[in-house]
């Protein structure tokens, strides 16, 4: 009985690979995008290449968000450095 179901649910499996990788191909023909979207991980990682160079944030142990925080701050009470 479990060799049955098995065999048909791995059967299946298969089905749906197949109409799925139709659909994906029709998208990215189409032009979708897939996957997804970039969030805040792919800001982290742009953010890190040091957008304000000659700042003393990694040597005073300021977190990444503890430093745009204050910065937020500094920016919204009209302080300019």
């Amino acid at each position: 009985m479990r060799t049955v179901l098995g065999g048909l649910a791995k059967f299946k499996h298969g089905l749906i690979r197949i109409r799925t990788g139709e659909g994906r191909t029709r998208a990215k023909e189409n032009g979708i995008s897939l996957g997804r979207k970039p969030g805040a991980k792919f800001l982290r990682t742009r953010v890190r290449e040091d957008p304000f160079p000659g700042t003393d944030r990694h040597r005073s142990g300021v977190s990444l968000a503890g430093f745009f925080l204050a910065l937020g701050r500094i920016k919204g009470a009209g302080i300019s450095s």
